[in-house]
């Protein structure tokens, strides 16, 4: 066909048309675009879906994910919860619990020990005794003791306790030590030292037994440790005292050395005799020379008192410079002189004096250590007594349980997200 037809919405030029030509045609045109848009709401209405696929592809995706996410829900946290509890409401056996409270304390201290300084050490020993005893009290020799005492083995291997608390009493002691760990407490409290000490056992009588058997072994640590502190004192001071009595002897045999050398007992005395000696003579040379001036006045030099009176000088004079010969060179011969001997005396004489006051001392502190021997000097003061306990302390029935099924929802959640993370990259 040669004819074509013009669009509905092609426009004539509207200086050629009439007003009823135009009217008609925009009439056309209205009725072509009904057409075409009912044409378009039919193509629209033959690809929508119908029935059960009416939900949209995400929606699809959910749907298939609900079902392994709630399976995950009930493998990870609704099985595993209602174990636990089921676990700690019908099969845990009660655990009881026994509490004692003490402090290592040391005996009274005498005036002696306090002006020795003994006070303070004595309370730094109390704190490291005190760590010791809440250390002692888990340790594997503790756990023997108890075997010994109690039949600590026998007391978490009996046959009313459940399968996962009971102790299997054929394992080895180390075993028993590790499950001991988990039955008992220990706190020291700063700065009173106070030792607290908790004990569980699964019946009220064994728990008391074990607490009390616990400060009896407490006790008997504290009473070794002090007697070793007491042994390693005095073996100390006997060890000072030895010292000291051997340097006294050193001391005194210089000076008796000494003085068996120059011939003096004590050159200081020797000294000031000879002093004295030197002033005596020359005060009776200046008489004799008085008197021989009185002469010569009175008298003719050929008078026999004249060289009596000379005589008697001379020989006062030899006397002076004989003793004064002695302060300067000591008896014997030696060449040292007697100030040099003095010298040598005061410091030997000075080491002695020492030498005194250091084994009077180390004596002193022998005689301390003895009467500390002679008495206790550490002891266990226990004012909190371990008692019967009247309800169980653990397990906690409700808590627990809760707390597992908390748990358990938090691993859930974290692998359900670590698995929504993993499908979101994959897509």
């Amino acid at each position: 066909m040669n004819q074509t037809v013009a669009s509905p919405v092609q426009r004539l030029p509207e200086q050629h048309a009439a007003p009823d030509v135009l009217l008609k045609r925009n009439s056309r045109i209205r009725e072509e675009l009904r057409r075409q848009a009912r044409q378009a709401r039919m193509r629209q209405s033959v690809v929508r879906p119908s029935g059960a696929a009416f939900w949209s592809a995400e929606a699809r995706a959910i749907a298939e994910f609900r079902l392994p996410l709630m399976a995950s829900f009930i493998t990870i946290v609704v099985v595993p919860s209602l174990l636990v509890a089921f676990y700690f409401v019908f099969i845990a056996s009660s655990q009881y619990l026994s509490e004692a409270r003490f402090a290592v304390r040391a005996a009274e201290h005498s005036g002696l020990e306090s002006l020795s300084g003994a006070s303070a050490l004595q309370g730094l020993s109390e704190v490291q005794d005190s760590l010791i005893i809440a250390n002692y009290v888990k340790s594997l020799a503790v756990v023997e003791a108890l075997e010994q005492r109690v039949g600590l083995r026998a007391l978490f291997s009996r046959p009313g306790i459940d399968w996962i608390s009971r102790f299997n009493p054929d394992r080895p002691i180390e075993r028993l030590e590790k499950s001991w760990r988990s039955q008992i407490e220990t706190a020291i409290e700063a700065p009173s030292g106070i030792i607290t000490v908790r004990v569980w056992a699964f019946s009220p009588e064994d728990s008391l037994a074990i607490a009390q058997a616990i400060v009896g072994l407490s006790e008997d640590m504290v009473n070794k440790l002090g007697e070793r502190t007491r042994e390693d004192a005095i073996a100390q001071s006997r060890t000072e005292l030895e010292r000291a009595e051997a340097r006294l002897r050193r001391a005194r045999a210089a000076l008796r050395d000494l003085r068996n050398e120059v011939g003096v007992i004590d050159p200081a005395r020797t000294n000031e005799g000879i002093a004295k000696l030197v002033g005596d003579l020359e005060s009776d040379l200046l008489l004799i020379d008085q008197e021989l001036a009185t002469a010569r006045r009175t008298l003719s030099p050929e008078a026999p008192q004249f060289a009596l009176l000379e005589a008697r000088r001379q020989a006062t004079r030899e006397n002076i410079a004989l003793l004064k010969a002695r302060l300067t060179v000591a008896a014997g011969g030696d060449k040292d002189t007697l100030s040099a001997v003095m010298t040598r005396y005061d410091t030997l004489d000075l080491e002695r004096q020492i030498a005194e006051r250091q084994y009077t001392a180390a004596a002193a502190a022998q005689e301390q250590a003895r009467i500390a021997a002679e008495r206790q000097g550490m002891y266990l003061a226990t004012f909190v007594k371990p008692v019967l306990a009247q309800e169980a302390d653990y397990p906690h029935r409700f808590w627990l349980p809760l707390a597992a099924a908390l748990v358990f929802c938090l691993i859930w959640l974290v692998i359900v997200s670590v698995f929504e993370i993993m499908r979101h990259l994959k897509a």
